[in-house]
């Protein structure tokens, strides 16, 4: 594979594989579940792995690279066991058909893994390619109902929002209002009418909220998608688990309503530490400026998030703001999350609003993905959450 890698660096990329994945998602996820374990006996895995930028050193790049490949092939030799592909192919690999039903889930062919890792080892050159000049992209729409449920809490005083999304990839959780987000409570936030569709399965709470104004948005990326180019909406696809078609649909929709509906120039290419203040500077000062973050932070070394939440406290004292962000905790030490108030639900990320001067609390736990919600509305003191 050419560069050599010291025992440690692979046996952190063998921690994220075996991260990867909660217990309980095993089971929806046979595939990545399978190639997680088969990391540790298959080299060739961490070896790719270990040519992206060390920033992005994490399997879910390998697996997007893959999925990609899958995509642009779907009557392949991956398609036995990427349902997406299948499902990609009967749609004509058309980006913007009409939204229609997804399948429902049905169980994979044996033999997997045994054929992704003979796939890998014969398009070593374009997973290599693909893994060195792409990034995985957090973009992953079902966030936007928890960041729909976190604006319903933010201290705006009646003020319209400014929304300004940190790592917004194509920008698609910068209009959350525009979909329909079904709380398993009967309620429905957003837009009922949408064809964007997200199911969210609440666990406790949320205290009621009142609706939001978002009245102006932006992104701000290193590396931002443009969703009027194929190519980058076909790769933010290929970011979604291959076994989920009705995920992978649901960000197709996403994808086609952003392609009528939103702004190309509404994601700013730029640095999350070194270009966010001009950003907070140009948010109208009608707006109440709430800057949201999903899985971001993680990407960051811990020096780049210390350095995140002291330009954000520091421009609290410009103008009034908050900062709503979503993270599992261990991933995100610089951010020194706070404490939960309630015991943590295994592999949960961290819902968390921080309004200086005031110590930032935790809302609520979530699933990564934003499929559940279990509301707290009140934290412990700040310190290193359990």
């Amino acid at each position: 594979m050419g560069a050599t890698s010291r025992p440690d660096d692979r046996e952190l990329i063998l921690a994220r594989f075996d991260e990867l994945l909660g217990a309980s998602e095993r089971s929806a996820h046979p595939l990545y579940a399978s190639l997680c374990d088969a990391a540790h006996h298959t080299a060739i895995l961490v070896d790719l792995v270990l040519r992206a930028p060390r920033s992005q050193q994490r399997p879910n790049l390998l697996f997007a690279a893959i999925h990609l490949l899958a995509l642009r092939d779907p009557g392949g030799p991956l398609a036995p066991w990427y349902p997406t592909a299948r499902w990609f192919s009967e749609l004509g690999e058309d980006l913007d058909h009409p939204p229609e039903t997804p399948p429902a889930p049905s169980s994979l062919p044996g033999g997997g893994v045994d054929a992704v890792v003979e796939f890998c080892a014969s398009h070593t050159h374009e997973l290599e390619s693909l893994i060195t000049t792409r990034s995985t992209q957090t973009n992953e729409v079902g966030r936007s109902a928890v960041l729909l449920i976190g604006l319903q809490h933010c201290s705006t005083s009646g003020s319209a929002i400014g929304l300004i999304d940190l790592g917004s990839s194509a920008g698609l959780n910068l209009t959350p209002e525009r979909y329909a987000h079904r709380l398993s409570t009967g309620e429905v936030l957003g837009d009922p009418e949408s064809d964007v569709v997200i199911d969210v399965e609440v666990r406790s709470g949320p205290p009621e909220g009142a609706a939001v104004d978002i009245a102006w948005r932006r992104g701000l990326d290193r590396a931002p998608l443009s969703m009027d180019d194929d190519q980058d909406a076909l790769w933010l696809l290929a970011c979604q688990w291959p076994d989920d078609v009705g995920r992978f649909e649901r960000t197709r929709r996403a994808i086609r309503l952003q392609r009528s509906t939103l702004g190309a120039d509404l994601v700013i290419r730029g640095d999350v530490v070194d270009d966010l203040e001009a950003l907070v500077l140009a948010a109208p000062a009608s707006c109440h400026v709430v800057v949201f973050s999903s899985w971001m932070a993680a990407y960051l070394e811990p020096g780049a998030q210390m350095a995140l939440a002291g330009k954000l406290r520091s421009l609290a004292a410009t103008r009034p703001l908050s900062w709503l962000w979503m993270e599992h905790p261990g991933e995100v030490r610089g951010l020194n999350p706070p404490r939960t108030g309630a015991e943590r639900i295994p592999g949960s990320s961290l819902l968390v609003l921080e309004e200086p001067p005031s110590a930032p609390r935790v809302l609520a736990q979530v699933h990564p993905h934003g499929s559940w919600i279990s509301w707290e509305g009140s934290a412990g003191p700040k310190g290193t959450s359990r």
